[in-house]
């Protein structure tokens, strides 16, 4: 179909890794099914049909019919759309560069705790296994999750034709919600897992403890003149569904990115870059790349 065909299939398939390890099992599939029609393929409004049929699988793969998540993507996605809807709009965008390189780059910090905490799950040790779940979520806080809410926020500011602050990449949580609600957009669901900061405040000042009994952990944070003390309990199920709700911000636009790339590899007849190496080859080491290559 392309000139370049040998190189869109090369890439094509390794995002097809990617998704599959990420238990996106539908989209992989997809992925492959336009790898191996792409160079057959020479009506290019069949393979737009064959894409939006990609997007629909992860969306549907993503939401998991909770209608938290579903409302979720459809925020992030529309804005996402919406700040790469001109040229000048995606040169506004390409700014930001940097803060999507420093989300991922600081995802990497995550993968180290996983593994080193991963032998616990087979030895059955719930306490452990929480503990390191506690440092994860501490690391998404303190790098990824708040950088991905000011790549959230500026993108809404583009897409509506707004300015971008100038303090954007240093933004406080507050401010970024604030400047969201005042855009009319629905901040509560991006803010889900970050419980005002409590949770984090708790893990970072070391105020949690793990009740062998119970087998909840116990978090608490002091009062201040602003806010009461905070002091909750959660199983390990409940704190998991914390953790994600905490992570699926930069998820969806991490994915989001990953498919506007494929929707380039498919329909775009120049790509010249095809198969190189793009910012995120460093999700290759991540948990969620299986290296099927080795």
């Amino acid at each position: 179909m392309w000139p370049n065909d040998d190189a869109r299939i090369s890439e094509l398939l390794d995002k097809a890794k990617y998704f599959e390890r990420a238990e996106y099992p539908g989209t992989a599939e997809w992925l492959r099914h336009l790898a191996e029609i792409l160079p057959k393929t020479q009506d290019v409004s069949k393979l737009g049909k064959e894409f939006d049929e990609l997007e629909r699988t992860f969306q549907h793969e993503f939401e998991r019919r909770d209608t938290s998540r579903a409302l979720l993507f459809r925020i992030i996605r529309t804005v996402f759309l919406a700040s790469l809807s001109s040229a000048s709009k995606q040169e506004k965008t390409l700014k930001l560069l940097p803060l999507f390189e420093e989300a991922a780059q600081n995802s990497q910090n995550i993968a180290p705790i996983i593994e080193a905490f991963a032998h616990y799950v087979p030895e059955g040790n719930l306490k452990m296994r929480y503990y390191g779940m506690c440092l994860q979520y501490l690391f998404n806080a303190e790098g990824v999750f708040d950088v991905a809410t000011r790549i959230i926020y500026a993108m809404s500011l583009i897409a509506i034709d707004k300015a971008i602050p100038p303090d954007a990449s240093t933004m406080t949580l507050e401010s970024v919600r604030k400047g969201l609600d005042d855009l009319k957009v629905p901040a509560d669901v991006l803010f889900e897992g970050w419980v005002n900061g409590r949770i984090r405040n708790s893990i970072a000042h070391s105020r949690f403890t793990y009740d062998d009994a119970s087998k909840r952990m116990r978090f608490r944070d002091i009062a201040t003149k602003r806010r009461p003390a905070y002091d909750k309990s959660f199983n390990i199920i409940d704190f998991s569904r914390i953790c994600i709700q905490l992570d699926n911000p930069f998820h969806v636009v991490l994915n989001l990115l990953f498919i506007v790339r494929i929707l380039q590899l498919v329909m775009n007849p120049d790509v010249e870059d095809a198969g190189k190496t793009s910012i995120f080859e460093k999700w290759k080491t991540s948990p969620l790349y299986d290296a099927l290559d080795s």
